[in-house]
């Protein structure tokens, strides 16, 4: 695969080879084309080649203990395995659609379901690595080199356009800070803190989710989702890491385990331990993570579950490199530069900035993450057709930079809390199934950034109520219609001050606001069912995405900024974003295989971007955007379980059709040069390929080797510059497993990952003179090169 990949789009730049221009430019538009048509045939070949099978029986809703098994078991023979892959294929229930298990064979809309075994034993260190080779997801970049999760190409928008949840409770974090840079991010979801051996599943729902979910899903939904063991267990696991580009180790352990007291209650509780020298000199990692859960059977009809958790992590990150080469013009100030080769870049990749500590975009030090969060979940059914469900949540999440050099700043912390109470109820009757719910949430947050030159406090406070409801009614065998509507109203305050002083010149500001603020969504999904699992549908969703509390306050334009470059924070008039999502998929299920496809269409109103010029920061809409995307999708055992298959392919367009209303003709201020452009920090394409291999099985002892492969398209950055090179990159891992099953498991892993050492950037930023129209600045982060992993679990 590997070979085939690089001969279709690498070969033109092999040294040694050469090849006419026009010859290469015909290789450049095939090469996608290629990958479709390999996937597109891997799929088509192997559905044709299926022997018709046996209906699959409809899995009983009330047993979802068999999703959550807490011994890592594997069958002993072929047909066992088989029937297990069917119900992994076509049974698995999901609750991130609806709130409510739902078989997924049932679930109309696709969904990606990412399970424990495609996570585990792949030499994963964190959830963002394993999240990285999974299909139609992305990453953009949050602060001091933290990460955002991606779909759908929402680039700058990511932490406000992908909902991220785990067991249904959402963990973005309220955005009160400024913005060091272009990006603007300065918050992003902890979901790092979660060990991969606490996971049972990862629920993936691209585009949509707005009338569940309410705003904040144009991206889409990701629910992470724990193990939630129902059998007495215990568990432990060993893992480590090596970088081969310099002394760099790590490693990890974790213990969990589960005891049933009686006959209605089980107690589970896991802790770990994760530590990693990062690639280059200083920079570390430490994760400490403990979680307990208490299940409670009230009646057969009742339960209880409550979950606590709490992590800390310590990490030093050594700051950016810069992208640039000044062009001297006899000043220190640079007025006009050029981007460095890729070759140059890659023999730094293990090195640390000479310049770390010389800016907000190099800024260099320790942070610290505290993170706590608890939930109390109670289900119930009064009937066979009447359940409900309540979440009661609360969260805690602290940042400190004790050391951090940010932008100059010798203080800077950042706190966010939330808690709400999500209510929902569900009725079902033969040919119609209605839900309705009510979702309270407040969000506090506290930013404080304190130096010899600065003082800057916002105290921010959200509170949201909504109500919604979704009816499912089934005409006939092949054909059903979902509707719903969500209705959500917000009420904004921020609080504090905002300051700067240089020599002689004092300027301080007190910063006061609240405001109201409605939104709406609606969803429409006709589908069209056949055979015993296929289903074809159509959805149109209008959705919204409600400001920050950051953002509702701006620097005031009118203000002379010359002499301290702060200005007052006044109202920033900021619209909430709007958008309409169009989608026509189909999906289908067959014994030990799953196809799924999807086309969509998103336009959006009044996305909003921002302009930083010094210590002052401007938020407004720009007029609209679109996305136009193609996702494919499959998962296969063929020859009898002996190879597994995973492949997915995805195409993103997308463009900024209209910019900012303004008639200022400042570059930086407008957003207007952006019309025409493709959206920032949105990749073209990606395809990943995982092949799974079962060399050797001899009585209760199993040998699989595996191959990893995600091929990642390029992007640009907000000033259009391109990130990497115009085909993307490829990354490769490989690996063996090594099993051993009978009253107890033990599983040996080790592998190499990124086994081509490929260069990449994984974040860019440059900077653009307002005036001459000069590139002028420039960091990079560069991705992670060839590692090499070792993990051992033991469980009984």
């Amino acid at each position: 695969m590997r070979a085939f990949f690089y001969f279709m789009c690498k070969y033109d730049s092999h040294k040694g080879i050469k090849m006419k221009k026009s010859a290469t430019n015909i290789k450049r538009l095939l090469c996608p084309l290629a990958f479709v048509i390999f996937a597109i045939n891997t799929q088509l070949t192997f559905i044709f080649a299926t022997q018709s099978t046996d209906s699959i029986t409809n899995q009983n809703e009330n047993n979802t203990d068999t999703t959550n098994e807490t011994n890592d078991t594997q069958p002993n023979n072929t047909q066992e395995k088989q029937e297990l892959q069917a119900k992994d294929l076509g049974k698995v229930t999901v609750s991130a659609t609806t709130g409510f298990d739902l078989p997924l064979k049932e679930e109309v809309k696709n969904i990606i379901i990412i399970d424990k075994e495609d996570l585990q034993d792949k030499g994963y260190t964190n959830l963002e690595d394993a999240l990285e080779k999974q299909a139609f997801l992305s990453f953009i970049a949050g602060p001091q080199g933290t990460k955002n999760i991606d779909i759908r190409g929402q680039g700058l928008d990511a932490s406000r356009a992908v909902k991220v949840l785990v067991n249904r409770v959402p963990i973005n974090l309220q955005d009160v800070g400024n913005p060091s840079s272009a990006h603007g991010n300065t918050s992003t979801a902890p979901f790092n803190h979660i060990p991969i051996e606490s996971i049972e599943s990862i629920e993936i729902i691209p585009g949509g989710g707005s009338v569940i979910y309410g705003g904040g899903t144009r991206g889409g939904v990701v629910n992470i989702v724990t193990k939630k063991p129902s059998k007495d267990f215990a568990r432990f696991s060993l893992r480590g890491l090596a970088y081969e580009g310099r002394s760099s180790l790590g490693g990890g352990v974790s213990v969990d385990g589960g005891k049933a007291l009686g006959k209605k209650l089980f107690l589970s509780a896991s802790a770990s331990y994760d530590y990693q020298s990062g690639t280059r000199p200083k920079e570390y990692t430490h994760n400490l993570y403990t979680a307990l859960q208490t299940i409670y059977q009230i009646t057969p009809n009742q339960k209880l579950d409550f979950n606590i958790s709490y992590s800390k992590m310590w990490r030093y990150f050594a700051g950016y490199h810069s992208r640039i080469n000044c062009i001297s013009n006899g000043s220190n100030i640079c007025t006009n530069a050029v981007l460095r080769d890729y070759d140059s870049l890659k023999a730094e990749r293990y090195t640390s900035p000479a310049n770390a500590n010389g800016g907000s975009e190099n800024s260099s030090g320790e942070v610290t993450q505290d993170f706590v969060q608890t939930s109390l979940n109670y289900n119930a059914k009064s009937s066979e057709n009447l359940a409900f469900d309540a979440l009661l949540f609360y969260q805690f999440s602290n940042f400190l930079f004790p050391s951090q050099e940010l932008g100059g700043d010798t203080l800077n912390t950042f706190d966010n809390q939330s808690a709400g109470l999500n209510l929902k109820i569900k009725h079902k009757i033969p040919k119609n199934t209605i839900m309705l719910g009510l979702d309270n949430q407040i969000k506090l947050s506290d930013n404080l950034a304190k130096s010899r030159s600065t003082n800057v406090r916002n105290k921010g406070q959200k509170y949201s109520l909504s109500a919604y409801f979704l009816d499912t009614m089934k005409f006939a065998e092949w054909f059903s219609l979902s509707l719903g509507g969500r209705g959500d109203f917000s009420y904004f305050m921020i609080r504090g001050h905002t300051g700067m002083s240089f020599g002689s010149y004092n300027s301080y500001f007190p910063i006061n606001t609240s405001k109201p603020q409605w939104g709406y969504a609606a969803e429409i999904t006709p589908a069209f069912h056949y055979g015993d699992s296929g289903v074809v549908y159509l959805k149109g969703e209008l959705g919204y995405i409600s400001p920050s509390v950051r953002q509702v306050i701006s620097s005031d334009p009118n203000y002379d900024t010359t002499s301290t470059g702060v200005a007052p924070k006044v109202p920033s008039d900021i619209k909430p974003e709007q958008y309409f999502t169009g989608e026509i998929g189909v999906r289908d299920y067959f014994r030990t295989s799953s196809f799924s496809a999807s086309i969509f269409y998103t336009h959006t109103l009044n996305e909003i971007r921002h302009r930083l010029n010094g210590f002052t920061t401007e938020y407004f809409n720009i007029g609209q955007t679109q996305r136009l995307g193609v996702e494919l999708s499959g998962k296969h055992s063929l020859f009898g379980d002996i190879l597994n298959l995973s492949e997915s392919v995805s195409y993103l367009y997308t463009n900024v059709l209209k910019g900012r209303e303004s008639v200022s003709t400042r570059r930086t201020s407008t957003g207007a040069f952006m019309e025409g452009k493709p959206i920032p920090y949105a990749p073209l394409f990606k395809a990943t390929l995982l092949a799974d291999i079962r060399v050797l099985q001899i009585g209760n002892n199993k040998l699989n080797v595996w191959i990893n492969n995600s091929w990642q398209g390029n992007q640009v950055d907000f000033n259009q510059i391109k990130i990497n090179k115009d085909r993307g990159y490829i990354l490769s891992d490989i690996g063996i497993n090594y099993t051993y099953k009978d009253s107890h498991t033990f599983v040996l892993s080790a592998g190499v990952r990124n086994v081509f050492d490929t260069f990449y950037i994984a974040y860019q930023n440059t900077s653009i003179s307002s005036t001459s129209g000069n590139l002028t600045g420039g960091t990079y982060l560069a991705g992670a090169g060839r590692s090499y992993f070792i993990d051992m679990r033991y469980s009984f």
